[in-house]
């Protein structure tokens, strides 16, 4: 009786585990250039290269899509942008706090919903796109267990999604 107790206790208190794999996924940035004139070669290979991204929130969602409905998993990148996990096997949808729920969607509806200075307006159907699109889709299996995510830093007139930057571009 006492060891029946005893496995019962051992496997209530490893519920959460059974059929979780352990991931790892290294968190990257690359940048664009932003500045004037053409710089030279290795300035650009050096912007296209990915360096590891610290203390990056992502968030995961069960799936290929973001539904942002659906429970997300929330983690973030240590110093070196690395991130350990446990997970369950199936696709994740990777995506940051732009897209996490609808709080920024929301903004720039808002804010965009006609032209603003330096600014078009914001084409709807493709903001709702963005939305549900998300950054990488990962495949967690037994033989998938290392992920490499990267996000593109693009220039300040290029960041905002869905709406066409109109003002002058930088010397």
């Amino acid at each position: 009786m006492k060891l029946l107790l005893l496995i019962g206790c051992f496997l209530l208190s490893n519920y959460h585990t059974v059929g979780q794999i352990a991931v790892s996924i290294k968190i990257t940035q690359t940048a664009s250039y932003c500045g004037g004139a053409a710089p030279p070669p290795d300035l650009i290979e050096q912007f296209n290269t990915p360096a590891p991204l610290a203390d990056k929130v992502i968030y995961l969602r069960k799936g290929k899509t973001n539904h942002t409905g659906r429970k997300t998993i929330q983690l973030k990148s240590d110093a070196n942008g690395d991130i350990s996990a446990t997970l369950k096997p199936g696709f994740y949808a990777v995506v940051d706090e732009t897209k996490k729920d609808r709080a920024y969607y929301n903004i720039l509806r808002k804010r965009f919903s006609k032209p603003v200075e330096n600014y078009g307006d914001l084409d709807t159907a493709c903001l709702n796109t963005w939305l549900q699109t998300p950054q990488q889709v990962i495949e967690v299996a037994a033989d998938k267990t290392i992920f490499y995510v990267n996000f593109h830093q693009p220039c300040h007139w290029n960041a905002i999604p869905c709406v066409q930057y109109t003002g002058p571009m930088p010397p």
